[in-house]
């Protein structure tokens, strides 16, 4: 049966804080066993907090020797139980800091309990109840954690929290995944010896896993929830497009992604609380968390800088367009200025490529983009000044008939930079 990977993505804005992680110690009044078919694990029924608890189950192979880097594999056979009371330890953790490639603010972090260890693919599963106790199958919530992809273990996570928020009502499983070079190394080497992007491979298999066996923990397959924040986030968006956006068995049934002041803060680690609400505000009506991200990312970096550029120039002529020929992605309109090296670009109009590129020739020579323009092609590009805050429009019809034309600027878009731009002491650039 096929069906969409995601079929409900819920996006979250909140604030995240990680209590320190901790080792799960209570008395063991009952000591249930569940056959994995590769080895049986023994966990711990807690009798005061009704839970039953299984502590770092291997889902994948040992990733060491010739194992490393590469994509995960299924346990080896184990023929003793296997206990399961203590927390597994954690992948090799990665450097600490405001690298400003991947910054991770150290406040965030959860303190560490565990001995870091190459050997790391383990996972914890909390049920609610005993697994001898007649039920029906409950929804499951698996939770990816952050980090930066660098820093981050399942023993930062107490399951037994989100049983009680869920009212005890769905199975946890929290998981942890291979960190930065073991799991994020990007050579040629290792695309054509292994697997690129190993720790997403990681995330992947486990959730294979909980296909697999979720059930013998009281769990139902047919109902997984992902969540996770930061790295966990977008993790999750990921998942969401691996395949096409399908899997056959699909692997979840939708993604809760809590991103955003994290996101801003990963983004912007010199960013206030306050400044941080205030851009959550902002963007919280402009669609999904991901849409969000994409908007702040393309707004702070490439268009915001241009209004300031503008308002530099003021008194003076200036012009603004807007690229917009499907995809319009970063870098799609170079096919435009060098058709020789790039190759015809993909909306191969004359009438288009006069009023587009030439225009910009036109401006280099003459300061003016309206010299070889008719008015048949399209209307003059009108300056951009303070008060007719316009733009042209380069885009296409759905005919394939090139649709050039001056829009005023979006007020929304203007609002958002001018904040911005009242916070750039914070956003180093």
């Amino acid at each position: 049966m096929k069906a969409l990977l995601l079929q409900t993505l819920f996006a979250v804005t909140l604030y995240s804080s990680l209590g320190n992680a901790h080792q799960i110690l209570v008395s063991v009044s009952e000591s249930p066993i569940v056959d994995l078919g590769y080895a049986k694990y023994q966990g711990f029924f807690n009798q005061t907090s009704n839970v039953t608890t299984f502590l770092g189950v291997r889902y994948a192979e040992a990733p060491t020797g010739d194992l490393r880097w590469r994509s995960p594999i299924t346990p080896k056979k184990a023929d003793d139980i296997q206990s399961a009371l203590v927390q597994p330890p954690e992948c090799f953790q990665g450097n600490l800091g405001q690298n400003p490639e991947a910054p991770i603010p150290v406040n965030r972090l959860q303190s560490r309990a565990t001995t870091p260890s190459e050997d790391c693919l383990f996972l914890n599963v909390y049920t609610p109840g005993h697994l001898n106790s007649p039920s029906s199958l409950l929804p499951v919530v698996v939770w990816i954690h952050g980090g930066g992809y660098t820093v981050g273990s399942a023993s930062g996570f107490d399951g037994n929290d989100l049983i009680r928020e869920a009212g005890r009502g769905a199975v946890v499983v929290i998981i942890q995944y291979r960190l930065g070079l073991l799991g994020f190394l990007s050579s040629a080497e290792v695309k054509a010896n292994g697997s690129p992007n190993a720790g997403l491979l990681d995330q992947q298999f486990a959730l294979q896993w909980v296909q697999s066996h979720i059930h013998r923990f009281g769990g139902d397959k047919s109902h997984v929830v992902l969540w996770g924040e930061s790295a966990g986030a977008g993790s999750i968006v990921q998942h969401i497009v691996a395949n096409g956006g399908r899997t056959n068995p699909p692997l979840f049934k939708a993604g809760i992604t809590v991103q955003i002041p994290v996101y801003l803060h990963n983004l912007f680690p010199a960013l206030t609380e306050k400044q941080i609400a205030d851009a959550t505000a902002l963007y919280a009506p402009l669609g999904t968390q991901f849409t969000q991200a994409q908007l702040i990312m393309t707004e702070v970096v490439f268009w915001c800088p241009t209004y300031s550029l503008l308002k530099g120039f003021s008194g003076k002529p200036t012009f603004k367009g807007h690229f917009a020929i499907p995809p319009a992605l970063h870098g799609n309109d170079v096919a435009y200025y060098f058709p020789t090296t790039s190759g015809p670009p993909p909306f191969n109009n004359s009438a288009f490529d006069a009023a587009f590129s030439e225009a910009f020739l036109d401006f280099a020579m003459f300061f003016d983009p309206n010299i070889k323009f008719r008015p048949v092609i399209t209307p003059r590009w009108r300056p951009w000044t303070a008060n007719d805050q316009v733009e042209m429009l380069f885009n296409r019809t759905t005919e394939g008939e090139p649709d050039i034309r001056q829009i005023p600027i979006s007020q929304g878009v203007l609002e958002r930079c001018d904040f911005w731009e009242s916070i750039s002491a914070n956003i180093p650039q």
